[in-house]
């Protein structure tokens, strides 16, 4: 079961204002009760398989770079859905191309050396980097802002995961749905793709 969570952008709203914009402001789904549900409360994937050690882990990596680098939440959850598509949250030492590590980076477009890229912090944080330098990230959907950040040939893909990135944070971080989807400065309105 997912939960739809909805904010008013105005203080004071009439309940007929109040009625379209909740239709109009879906701000994030979170599948909190799919970790709960588990046995051993992690995460799932958008298939059902449940999250492994590792891919918390690097997960984590993620979430503790973007606190050094001060990520609003949003970014953090922007990161981990990146590297669930790119990597599926594995470290791996090769892909399409040139691509290595986490957010698949290559060294031929400049994200790092080979050695550099592999360094889940090093990976983490260039991709932070060119995150927060997109003009209006965190107006934008989850699957625009990444392949605005990423220059991804397959940018739809991201989408997949609109639904275990925040599961997956909320199951590192404890942040509850309310947290991540109750304020506004964190999450902006209709990043998420409605179901």
């Amino acid at each position: 079961m997912f939960t739809i969570v909805t904010t008013i952008t105005a203080a004071v709203v009439s309940e007929e204002e109040d009625a379209a914009a909740t239709d109009d402001t879906t701000v994030c789904e979170s599948n909190t009760a799919v970790g709960a549900s588990s046995v051993s409360g992690k995460p799932t994937w958008h298939s059902g398989s449940q999250l492994t050690d590792e891919h918390i882990n690097n997960a984590r990596t993620i979430v503790q770079v973007s606190e050094e680098m001060d990520v609003p939440e949003f970014g953090r959850i922007i990161a981990i859905a990146t590297a669930m598509q790119e990597s599926t949250l594995v470290n791996i030492k090769g892909g399409d191309r040139d691509s290595l590590g986490l957010f698949q980076q290559r060294p031929s477009m400049e994200w790092g050396t080979p050695e550099q890229i592999m360094d889940p912090k090093y990976a983490s944080n260039k991709f932070y980097d060119a995150l927060v330098k997109v003009s209006g990230w965190q107006s934008m959907k989850l699957t625009v802002a990444v392949q605005a950040a990423q220059r991804s040939g397959l940018p739809d893909e991201y989408a997949k995961h609109e639904k275990s990135a925040p599961a997956t944070y909320t199951h590192i971080t404890g942040s509850t749905a309310a947290d991540r989807c109750g304020t506004k400065s964190h999450l902006p309105e209709r990043v998420f793709h409605e179901v």
